[in-house]
């Protein structure tokens, strides 16, 4: 049937036999029928006021549906929604049809002892102290079965969700954060150590190459005070002094001799790696740097003034690419000549940007690595209060279930379904008190009727 049909029950005083009742269906203001267990006469009204009715007496009309133990009833070709809660003193409830036995019925009985109607909820099973109507609006279809209840349940956020989410989520949440949080800051402090040692090595490499060229210059001036016949235009011809004055720094360094300006202004280079240096007019480099020939004349003839000069400049390599390079000038005492010593600032830096790649590496491994730890353990943890939350929820829908039987009259349930140490023991035990109870408070009202 439409589950917004108005299903209600209503009970035989006589043998507290349970009958569904379809309101919608009662044409009239009432009927009755004989109970099938007890056969006395039940008697149905749909408003408190009405009159005696003047139905035949049938069996069982299409309105009335024997109620089972499960307090189901198939109407329709449907299972039978639940029984509304009913509560006198609402002026919205949906009231119970009066059941009245036939022998009383007989005696005026049914109009005038409120006795006589009674009343059946899903909550209890009790006698109304006013007469029991059926009001044909308002209908509220409740389930009566735990089957019903366990349906309705699977389409609420239960407490399994709210569990995992409450606990799961404040987790992951600070999982992440703290994971991030400390990748950048070792990813920070590596960026950092890098830099920092790079300074360093820098510093370090700076005050070895000016160490070169003072000694590369005082190597120099003795070669040249101890051979003066030597011609500037035959020091790279020299093998002798080609040695001292040309001497490799690193892989991609080494030293080099020119002569400072004279009266005629020019610098020129006579001792050099490159041989086609040799003898040039130095400022004619400026088409071969470009805009990088400012730096490098300003280093080229800071020695002007008979002081060591440093810094750094960019210079073409073999393949034409521009590289950073840094270079010592120091003047040769008592001589027209300088020398300069010069490296790539790659070679110092190269080593250390492998190390911050390899640190770049291992941070990312670290990264993946820490996040599958935290996530196998988020798993883990997700799927040990799944499997307590379940249990937990399991064993609130088998009380709610059992408290809802009762609430249907069936007060001859004799096992618990929990039994365990804990809060729902307790709640399982005190339902139990409470069925006891009912059953014999029923008892005592059947003794006092009979």
């Amino acid at each position: 049937m439409s589950t917004t049909e108005s299903y209600l029950t209503a009970v035989c005083q006589a043998c507290d036999k349970r009958y569904g009742i379809l309101a919608q269906n009662i044409t009239g203001k009432g009927g009755r029928f004989v109970c099938r267990s007890c056969g006395a006469m039940v008697v149905v009204h749909k408003d408190a006021s009405a009159p005696p009715v003047e139905h035949g007496v049938e069996s069982l009309p299409d309105w009335v549906h024997s109620v089972e133990s499960d307090r189901t009833a198939e109407i329709d070709g449907q299972v039978g929604t639940p029984v509304s809660a009913v509560s006198d003193s609402s002026p919205h409830a949906t009231h119970l049809l009066g059941a009245v036995s036939g022998e009383r019925a007989a005696a005026g009985g049914a109009a005038t002892d409120p006795a006589f109607y009674g009343t059946a909820t899903s909550d209890r099973t009790s006698v109304s102290d006013e007469p029991t109507v059926i009001r044909d609006q308002q209908a509220k279809p409740v389930s009566t079965s735990a089957d019903a209840v366990s349906a309705r349940s699977a389409y609420r956020f239960g407490l399994t969700a709210k569990f995992l989410l409450f606990t799961l989520t404040p987790l992951v949440i600070i999982s992440v954060l703290s994971l991030l949080y400390s990748i950048d800051k070792m990813l920070t402090f590596q960026k950092a150590t890098i830099a920092e040692s790079t300074h360093i090595v820098k510093g370090i490499s700076e005050g070895m190459l000016r160490q070169i060229a003072n000694t590369v210059a005082r190597q120099t001036r003795q070669y040249l005070f101890s051979h003066p016949d030597l011609k500037r235009e035959d020091f790279n011809r020299d093998i002798y002094f080609k040695k001292v004055a040309i001497q490799r720094v690193g892989i991609t360094g080494n030293t080099s001799l020119y002569e400072v300006a004279g009266a005629d202004g020019i610098w020129r280079a006579w001792a050099d790696i490159d041989a086609k240096l040799v003898g040039r007019n130095l400022a004619d480099l400026k088409g071969q740097l470009g805009k990088h020939f400012d730096t490098y004349w300003e280093l080229l003839t800071g020695v002007k003034a008979g002081k060591i000069v440093s810094g750094y400049y960019y210079w073409p390599d073999d393949e034409g690419n521009f590289r950073e390079k840094y270079m010592v000038c120091a003047p040769v005492e008592g001589t027209p000549y300088a020398v300069s010593a010069s490296i790539y600032v790659d070679e110092i830096t190269v080593p250390l940007m492998k190390i911050e790649e390899r640190g770049t590496a291992l941070a990312r491994e670290m990264r993946n690595s820490n996040a599958a730890i935290m996530g196998g353990g988020l798993l883990l943890l997700a799927l040990i209060l799944f499997l307590y939350g379940r249990g937990l929820t399991q064993k609130i829908h088998s009380l709610s279930a059992w408290a809802d039987r009762i609430s249907l009259g069936e007060l001859d349930l004799e096992t618990s379904p929990v039994t365990s140490n804990d809060e729902l023991g307790e709640l399982s035990e005190a339902i139990a008190r409470m069925q006891d109870s009912i059953r014999l408070s029923v008892e005592r009202l059947r003794t006092r009727r009979r």
